[in-house]
């Protein structure tokens, strides 16, 4: 019921189905209670139809099935975005990876080598010291790791993103400095793992974007690391050790997290630049720079000023909070990165004539993100001439508006 949840919320994490399919596969396979098992199986599957068939329920009473199949190809799809090879994508991931750790990468190699030679040495105390070397390279590894993260210049929301990836980095070595041993956190590792490539796969966001997936792997290695036995296992107090390691990875990867999060507000600047509260609109009682609530401010107003109350708007390149200062429709079928000079634009006005806009604001790139690269197709230029709108210059934007 709740991973039906999930994928509603969030369709990408479908792409973590395999993991389950292996777990009752291996459930099936075990010597235990046949009515336990499929008790097991019903109550997840069960659980899964129930919430599919409350979507259906609503989608079939909230809209037509003629609609539904006209819109089929921008549900399935991102619009706003033109399509990348699979492979050119994989291996952005692995250039991204090179570039944040640089020559720190040779190291997580050279572990995870070493590592598969140690778990094929015969035990002993020459194995065990290879062991103690090894893991000691891995925890220094990751705290490198750590600071290569920290000290890149990096928004805060990708910087939580990029957090768990050098642990993660390291979870092949840990495998086999622990002999190769299986564990029930590895079904959360793979899932972090192949969500990851699914957004890496089916989105624009990139490796910034895709490996906040990995908090889940990240967790399921701190995990992996408790149950690992070290050459001091035996030793008086070995449990106490043990625990202390694997709490002061949790506590350095949670300090880095919260200290990201606390002293960074996403896409703004440190938190205590935020002396700014907001008066009006939908970002009403947030707190910005001085700069910010002032561009916020000429924004805002040149939409109540000259956007209609009626009919279709559009804001580009990005302004997602425009459309919420109106009580107009939006004239595209997205509101994040929105290039009115792109083909995909121009057919969908073709099949939708009556979703064109009756207001444009191209905002300025020093206004938001993203924003300062939209160019106007020769279907839309003609549009506009034909249609009669008025053009205004504004220090925020150009605003064209049917007169």
């Amino acid at each position: 019921f709740c991973y039906a949840l999930a994928v509603l919320s969030y369709p990408f994490a479908v792409f973590s189905l395999p993991v389950f399919a292996v777990y009752f596969i291996r459930q099936f396979r075990r010597k235990k209670k046949e009515s336990s098992k499929q008790y097991n199986f019903l109550f997840w599957s069960g659980g899964g139809m129930l919430v599919v068939l409350l979507f259906v329920l609503f989608v079939v009473l909230n809209s037509s099935i003629s609609s539904l199949f006209a819109n089929l190809g921008n549900i399935l799809s991102e619009p706003s975005h033109e399509p990348v090879g699979l492979l050119a994508l994989l291996l952005d991931y692995k250039t991204r990876l090179i570039t944040l750790f640089g020559k720190l990468m040779y190291g997580f190699m050279l572990v995870t080598l070493l590592s598969v030679w140690y778990s094929f040495l015969k035990s002993g105390v020459f194995k065990k010291r290879i062991k103690i070397l090894l893991s000691g390279l891995c925890l220094a590894l990751f705290l490198f790791g750590i600071y290569r993260v920290l000290d890149s210049e990096q928004l805060a929301a990708t910087l939580i993103n990029y957090l768990p990836v050098p642990i993660v980095l390291l979870s092949p070595a840990l495998f086999f400095l622990n002999d190769r041993k299986p564990s029930w956190s590895m079904y959360l590792f793979f899932m972090g793992i192949l969500q990851c490539a699914a957004v890496q796969l089916g989105t624009n966001n990139g490796f910034h974007g895709s490996s906040y997936a990995l908090i889940l792997s990240g967790i399921a290695a701190l995990i992996y690391i408790g149950s690992m036995e070290f050459p001091f296992a035996r030793s008086k107090g070995a449990k106490g050790t043990k625990t202390a390691a694997v709490l002061f990875l949790c506590i350095t990867m949670g300090f880095s997290m919260g200290d990201a999060r606390m002293a960074y507000v996403y896409r703004d600047e440190p938190l205590y630049f935020l002396t700014s509260k907001l008066q009006t609109g939908p970002a009403k009682g947030i707190y910005t720079t001085e700069q910010s609530e002032e561009k916020y401010r000429q924004v805002t107003e040149a939409i109540k000023q000259y956007a209609p109350e009626q009919g279709n708007v559009v804001f580009s390149t990005a302004l997602p909070f425009g459309y919420l200062c109106t009580n107009a429709h939006a004239a595209t079928p997205y509101t994040c990165i929105t290039l009115l000079g792109t083909d995909k634009i121009t057919k969908y006005y073709h099949g939708n004539p009556e979703r064109r806009p009756d207001f444009i604001f191209f905002v300025n790139k020093a206004y938001g993100f993203h924003n300062g690269k939209d160019i106007l197709s020769d279907s839309m230029a003609d549009f506009i001439h034909k249609g009669n709108f008025k053009r205004i210059d504004l220090p925020c934007g150009t605003i064209y508006t049917k007169q």
